[in-house]
């Protein structure tokens, strides 16, 4: 997803938004989670989980 293409120009996601449960399957989550831990070690952008299997946001850092 490119960062132009968020409504509003917000910075804040959620993994939800990118993988969604109606049309994504347990291989497309964990391959899209793995690249968005790839990113928070690049500092590209911070993930946040306040309880265990609780909602991830995603802030991209700009």
């Amino acid at each position: 997803m490119q960062f132009q293409t968020l409504p509003d120009s917000s910075a804040f996601l959620t993994f939800a938004d990118i993988v969604p449960n109606a049309t994504s399957n347990p291989h497309v989550a964990s391959a899209a989670l793995y690249h968005c831990l790839v990113l928070g070690t690049k500092d590209l952008v911070r993930l946040n989980q306040l309880e265990a299997y609780g909602p991830i946001s995603i802030i991209i850092n700009s």
